[in-house]
C-alpha cells in the first residue's frame, strides 16, 4: 500500500488537482514521487487496485477525491476496462456499481497511443460481442462519456501522431466494423454495433472541422473518403454521415467526394439516397 498517506500533498486549481505522494511502499511498481489526478467532482468510488501498480486498500474516496494514475495501464488491461463490461441501457459508465476506467486527461499522449493501437489492431477486441463493441466504442468516441477522442486535437501532442490516430480509424472500419456490420444498417438491439458505427463521426466535436488544425482535418476527410470504398453499407453510411457534417466547412471537397462515390454501380438505394442528402449537408 501507499507507505505514508500523511505525506500526500494536494495542489492545483480548477476542476482537477494533482495529489503528490512522497513515498510508495516496496513492491508497488513505479518510482517515487508518484502523482495522481484528483477530480473535484464525481461519485464515491472504492479502489482496491489501479492496474496492479498501487493498492489503495479499502479506503473510500468521497466525491471530489477520485484518483486515477497518470501513467497508462497495459494495453490489454485497458481494453478489458472499456469492453469487458455489462451491457446496460444507459451505458456502463453511468452505473454506480462499475469502477471508473483510466482517465486520459492527465496523460493525453498515452491515451493517443492506446487509441491508435486499438484502431490499428482491432483483433484485440474481436472476442467481444456486437453489443459490447457498440457500447465500448461509443464510450471511447462520445464526448458525453469520455474525453478520449479529444486527444486528436490536442495541440501539445505531435501532429504526426494525431494524424496517425485519425488514419487508423479507417483500419478500424476495414478490419473490424465492415466484417461485423456488413450490409445491415438497421438496429440490432441496445447498443447496436450498426448504430454506433453509423454515428462514429457525429459523437465527438474533435471529429468535426477545425480550420486551425488543417492537417488533421485533411486526415479526417481522407479517412471518410476511403471508408466509402468499403463494401459495408453501414460503414458507407457512417462516412456519409460524417461528410454531411463537414459540408459546411469544406463544401467543395465534400461535394467532389460524394459525387465520385455516386458514380459507382451497386450502391444500395438507401445509401444512394442518404449520399444525396449528405452532399449538401442535409442529413437526418
Amino acid at each position: 500500500m501507499l507507505a505514508n498517506p500523511a505525506a500526500w500533498r494536494l495542489g492545483g486549481t480548477g476542476g482537477r488537482a494533482r495529489l503528490a505522494m512522497s513515498t510508495v511502499a516496496p513492491g508497488a511498481r513505479g518510482t517515487a514521487p508518484l502523482s495522481v489526478w484528483v477530480h473535484r467532482s464525481g461519485r464515491p468510488l472504492r479502489f482496491r487496485a489501479l492496474w496492479g501498480r498501487v493498492i489503495f486498500g479499502s479506503r473510500v474516496w468521497k466525491a471530489g477525491q477520485t484518483p486515477a494514475i497518470v501513467s497508462a495501464p497495459p494495453f490489454d488491461d485497458w481494453v478489458d476496462s472499456v469492453f469487458r463490461r455489462p451491457v446496460t441501457e444507459r451505458g456502463w459508465w453511468w452505473e454506480e456499481s462499475q469502477p471508473s476506467p483510466w482517465d486520459p486527461e492527465g496523460a493525453p499522449e498515452h491515451a493517443l497511443a492506446l487509441l491508435t493501437q486499438l484502431f490499428r489492431s482491432p483483433g484485440a477486441v474481436g472476442r467481444f460481442n456486437d453489443q459490447e463493441l457498440g457500447q465500448g466504442l461509443w464510450f471511447l468516441f462520445a464526448n458525453s462519456s469520455s474525453a478520449y477522442l479529444d486527444v486528436v486535437r490536442e495541440s501539445t501532442l505531435p501532429e504526426r501522431d494525431r494524424v496517425l490516430c485519425v488514419e487508423s480509424i479507417f483500419e478500424l472500419n476495414r478490419d473490424l466494423l465492415a466484417p461485423r456490420c456488413g450490409d445491415l444498417p438497421e438496429d440490432s438491439g441496445p447498443w447496436s454495433l450498426n448504430t454506433t458505427t453509423c454515428m462514429l463521426w457525429d459523437l465527438n466535436s474533435a471529429l468535426n472541422p477545425h480550420p486551425e488544425d488543417p492537417v488533421v482535418d485533411e486526415a479526417c476527410l481522407r479517412v471518410m473518403a476511403l471508408t466509402l470504398d468499403l463494401g459495408s453499407a453501414v460503414c458507407q453510411l457512417s462516412a456519409l454521415h460524417g461528410l454531411g457534417h463537414w459540408a459546411a466547412g469544406y463544401p467543395d471537397r465534400v461535394t467532389r467526394t460524394i459525387d465520385a462515390f455516386l458514380m459507382r454501380k451497386g450502391i444500395l438505394p438507401n445509401v444512394r439516397e442518404y449520399a444525396a442528402q449528405a452532399r449538401t449537408g442535409h442529413i437526418p
